[in-house]
């Protein structure tokens, strides 16, 4: 999951590395201004020679996590990332004048990668079963400390969604953790909603709370404005459910006076018709 919100603690880019450019029609580029200077931003597509520069990179990430932090990053192993890169997803690298410095992962589950919509709760009819081939993951996403706050993750989050939709897919489904206000916030700032909320990424420290977000493309989901939308503690996963359970999904996400995460649920009303603006 992506890192937005963790403190600056380190601000050298990782060690130059050579990647092919993979797809250039599946891209994103742009300039930024960084510690007074101008440099140049690509997110391209990677291929498989690519696999042992985003190792390096996803190691970078596991070392800047703090221990406090430790269930915000979840590494993705190489037996994954190989299913993305033989046809059930995409992965794609974020080069800072030229450089691999992040990346992020698209899953397109088509029978051995596992697909999140079985996550979601039963009866929720978010994701009909005839449409389950048209979901795709808006999956994990990094950007090295002095990077964040510049946008970087709203890029690649269209960038994996514009693929998705060349593909057919209309359904995004996206998990994090839910104290990960800067990455949630920028998943509902794209139109997602969270929908559920589990324990998921087990690990030997045990597993990660997390929220599941989804997105469908045809149906887009509305609140109603005559109820207050309700602030939660993030961490508190009785009362989200409790919300989910009696027709809310999770809107948006903020801190408080103190700097603690909140999740923001409103009542949902019914999408609208499939031909909506």
């Amino acid at each position: 999951m992506s890192r937005e919100n963790a403190p600056p603690a380190a601000q050298t880019p990782p060690a130059d590395a050579t990647v092919p450019a993979g797809d250039p029609t599946l891209r994103a580029a742009g300039r930024l201004r960084v510690e007074g200077r101008e440099v140049a931003y690509d997110v391209r597509a990677l291929g498989p020679d690519s696999l042992e520069a985003l190792d390096a990179v996803q190691q970078e990430a596991a070392r800047l996590i703090g221990d406090a932090d430790w269930d915000l990053f979840h590494p993705h192993p190489p037996e994954e990332i190989q299913l993305f890169m033989d046809g059930e997803g995409a992965v794609f690298g974020l080069f800072v004048d030229g450089r691999l410095e992040g990346y992020c992962f698209l899953g397109l589950p088509g029978g051995r990668l596992e697909s999140f919509a079985d996550l979601l709760p039963e009866g929720s009819g978010a994701v009909p079963a005839e449409e389950r081939s048209a979901v795709a993951h808006i999956d994990g996403v990094y950007a090295p400390p002095y990077l964040r706050g510049r946008g970087l993750q709203r890029v690649m989050i269209r960038v994996r969604m514009d693929h998705a939709l060349a593909r057919g897919c209309r359904h995004f489904l996206a998990n994090a953790s839910p104290r990960n206000t800067p990455s949630c916030r920028n998943m509902t700032r794209a139109g997602m909603a969270v929908r559920q909320i589990a324990y998921m990424h087990p690990t030997p420290r045990g597993a990660k709370l997390r929220v599941l977000l989804h997105k469908d493309v045809g149906r887009p989901v509305t609140f109603d404005p005559n109820v207050a939308p309700v602030a939660v503690p993030a961490m508190d996963e009785a009362r989200q459910q409790d919300l989910l359970a009696h027709g809310y999904l999770g809107c948006d996400f903020k801190r408080d006076a103190d700097g603690d995460p909140l999740v923001l649920y409103a009542r949902a009303l019914a999408g609208r018709p499939e031909n909506a603006a």
